[in-house]
């Protein structure tokens, strides 16, 4: 049986709920520590930027790679995490 697209997306949205997980910005679906893939750029998005949708000055098809739970994590604790996944924090 074949997964329709809003299943597929349901799959993708859990998944990037996990640390270390890959997904594209528009894909996230829990507050944390996020790296842009293309730039490097940490992402901190709160519980209400993701309830209501908001992204903050990233285009939606770059990719994040979740690396805390804590969208309250400090920068060198970030990147300590990041260098875990061969992730360079650059801003």
């Amino acid at each position: 049986m074949a997964t329709t697209p809003a299943e597929t997306r349901q799959v993708q949205r859990s998944r990037s709920a996990r640390i270390g997980c890959t997904c594209f910005l528009d894909q996230i679906a829990s507050p944390g520590c996020y790296v842009v893939r293309e730039t490097g750029r940490l992402l901190r998005v709160t519980a209400e930027q993701v309830r209501d949708y908001h992204r903050p000055g990233v285009p939606s098809d770059f990719r994040v790679t979740k690396i805390s739970s804590d969208p309250g994590l400090s920068r060198i604790q970030a990147r300590q995490v990041a260098a875990r996944f061969d992730l360079d924090v650059t801003s």
